[in-house]
């Protein structure tokens, strides 16, 4: 990038990296990373970004494990001042009680502030899903989630989602699914939820490894006065090695 004068202006930064990872004892495995960044900016000066962060792995049998994470950062902008500090962890549970059923449900959070100890912004998650293979050809996946906003007027969005693949025969591929989000709206003083709906489907047909067609529909609030459709066509020919 250069001035008005034609001099350049290089952005220059360089960063250092360290990492580690080893068994706390079997089937239980940790990782760690630090990592340092100094910039050199030629109207903001020279500032450093560090990060921290660490990843669990644990077995809990034979059909659950347990994933767990924790990253910290520290930002050295002082154009970010009231973003200095941010940390975000999460923790997810997968277990298969039955060969075609795989459930797993997970939480997170997140803060971030001008210190360690004063956020200005706080959220948090959480998510279930569920997915049985009734039969070798067919899966149904199930998915619940919310996030909530801490901070300010307290905001919960929450989504159902609901998928269905299914592979009729050896040539065509059908998928179908559902999706509805609710979001509240504050307006004079009175709180409503907004909710959206979109159904979507796509069936595909691929005679040839080098050939595929597919067709797609999708609806937006379906059923309403704000409806809306889309149909999409897609047609790939592989051709060469």
């Amino acid at each position: 990038q250069r001035t008005v004068d034609g001099s350049p202006r290089l952005l220059e930064y360089v960063t250092a990296v360290a990492a580690a990872d080893g068994r706390v004892r079997p089937g239980w495995t940790m990782n760690a990373s630090a990592a340092h960044t100094t910039t050199w900016d030629p109207e903001r000066g020279a500032y450093g970004v560090q990060t921290l962060a660490g990843v669990s792995r644990m077995a809990l049998g034979r059909r659950a494990s347990l994933d767990a994470s924790l990253s910290l950062a520290a930002n050295g902008d002082t154009a970010a001042a009231s973003q200095r500090w941010s940390n975000v962890w999460t923790s997810r549970l997968h277990a298969q009680p039955l060969r075609t059923l795989t459930l797993a449900a997970g939480v997170r959070g997140q803060r971030v502030g001008p210190g360690l100890l004063r956020p200005v912004s706080l959220s948090r998650g959480a998510t279930f899903d569920a997915t049985w293979r009734p039969h070798p050809r067919l899966d149904l996946i199930g998915n619940y989630s919310v996030n909530e906003a801490l901070t300010g007027p307290r905001q919960r969005t929450r989504t159902w989602s609901s998928t269905s693949r299914s592979q009729l025969t050896d040539r065509w591929q059908f998928q179908g699914s559902w999706t509805r989000t609710a979001t509240p709206r504050l307006a004079r003083g009175v709180e409503t939820i907004v909710t959206h709906d979109l159904a979507s489907g796509r069936l595909l047909w691929q005679p040839t490894r080098r050939v595929a067609a597919s067709v797609s529909l999708s609806s937006t609030d379906p059923g309403t006065d704000l409806e809306s459709r889309r149909i999409d066509g897609t047609f790939t020919w592989s051709f060469g090695r």
